[in-house]
């Protein structure tokens, strides 16, 4: 199984306990991992320099201890059941990518609850164990996905 960790800094640290976005389908995952940087950077709104810029793609073996949830608040609430990879069911995974239809499209973090928990399904996968620095697929930059160009800045030099 393919997943995605959003990072600040450009190490990614993949120990016991991190969160990731997991990946069935591209076309959900891409939803995924916007509307999770969406929910982490605007909770740093006025730190401009703590914000998600990283992005890495990891593939977790089917031997792998993981907690696999269709909602944070799962994990929120400390409700971990590690299992292997291969003892969580086909169907429990394939439909992670199903929910995103059932999703309305427009960011609104604070929709439905006023301590600003989003009112859509945000599935995520949390490692019981440490992942090896093999199963990283690689690392890049997060305004890639938003093609944003590098370079220099656009403002004036005195």
């Amino acid at each position: 199984m393919l997943a995605i960790r959003l990072h600040k800094t450009k190490n990614s640290r993949l120990g016991r306990g991190a969160y990731l976005i997991p990946i069935v389908e591209w076309k959900t995952a891409r939803s995924y991992v916007n509307r999770w940087v969406n929910v982490l950077n605007w909770h740093n709104t006025r730190r401009s320099n703590n914000k998600v810029r990283y992005i890495t793609l990891v593939r977790i073996p089917d031997s792998h201890r993981i907690s696999l949830h269709s909602d944070w608040i799962c994990s929120a609430m400390g409700l971990f059941d590690f299992k292997q990879l291969v003892d969580i069911p086909a169907d429990a995974k394939k439909r992670l990518g199903s929910w995103i239809d059932d999703v309305p499209e427009p960011m609104n973090i604070t929709a439905g609850d006023p301590r600003g928990i989003p009112a859509w399904v945000m599935p995520e996968l949390v490692l019981g164990e440490a992942l090896a620095r093999k199963s990283v697929i690689w690392t890049k930059d997060i305004r890639l996905l938003y093609q944003i160009k590098r370079g220099r800045s656009t403002r004036a030099r005195r």
